[in-house]
């Protein structure tokens, strides 16, 4: 099985580092922060939409359709960006990183907005190309691959909990280990991201 196909990983690896460097990127990228934007009114609560038609509702659901595509797809987009063929030093880098991590899609906007396309669009017409080699790390390697085993395990634990109700039992275990995996895999994600991203060579 390649666990980079699957999953988070999966989509992750989906955005291809020549197109994501180019201007083409960059345009849709810019029009995706728009989106996202424009749907932050809907996220305050500011907008509810009316039970009759009309040109507002019409644009809110253009808003919300377009949104909920462009929120995941700036939002990787700019983590892979930041990950693999940013050229900014370190410290800016790590600066960057917090924002990202601690702002979700909108701090992915100002990253956009204030790295992403000024490094694309004066980068000529070639594009941004990637000055990171990736050399394989044995021990990380076998640790994210024992996550993926650990959730196939808890998730088959489950199934057998719906299968057998005399499992019943287990349930206050089953929410401490959820919890544990969630925050372990989060935890190694990020990680992840953040050794890539600093690692230069």
């Amino acid at each position: 099985m390649r666990f980079d196909r699957i999953g988070p990983l999966g989509l992750w690896n989906r955005f291809d580092e020549q197109w994501i460097g180019t201007r083409r990127a960059a345009q849709l990228f810019f029009v995706a922060s728009l989106f996202v934007l424009g749907l932050l009114p809907v996220f305050l609560g500011r907008v509810a939409p009316s039970g009759k038609p009309s040109v507002a509702n019409v644009f809110w659901g253009i808003i919300g359709a377009g949104g909920a595509f462009s929120v995941f797809f700036l939002w990787l987009g700019m983590w892979r960006y930041w990950a693999r063929l940013d050229a900014s030093g370190k410290w800016i880098k790590r600066f960057w990183f917090l924002v990202m991590l601690a702002g979700f899609w909108y701090g992915s906007c100002l990253y956009c907005w204030c790295v992403y396309l000024p490094q694309v669009t004066g980068s000529g017409r070639l594009g941004v190309t990637s000055s990171l080699t990736e050399p394989v790390d044995r021990g990380k390697a076998v640790f994210g691959r024992s996550l993926v085993v650990v959730w196939l395990c808890f998730l088959l634990f489950v199934g057998l909990i719906f299968t057998f109700p005399k499992l019943a039992f287990t349930i206050p275990i089953v929410h401490v280990a959820s919890i544990a995996l969630v925050l372990t895999s989060f935890a190694y994600v990020i990680g992840w991201i953040y050794r890539q991203g600093v690692r230069r060579h």
